[in-house]
């Protein structure tokens, strides 16, 4: 049997959100740091669908 392992995400609080969105709407459209929360969330993505995919595999008897 082949057992999944997905990374945690870590969850943010609404506020903390905000502030983030507003931060990175402020940073010029050139920087660096845009495109590294872009991969920042590709990544968070690609866990989630890690972790849907584990958690499907678990619940079918099959796997």
């Amino acid at each position: 049997m082949v057992k999944t392992i997905c990374p945690r995400i870590n969850e943010y609080d609404a506020a903390t959100q905000d502030k983030a969105l507003r931060e990175l709407q402020a940073l010029p459209k050139d920087s660096a740091l845009r495109l590294f929360v872009g991969d920042y969330k590709h990544l968070r993505d690609q866990i989630r669908v890690c972790r849907e995919r584990a958690g499907a595999a678990s619940a079918d008897p099959r796997r």
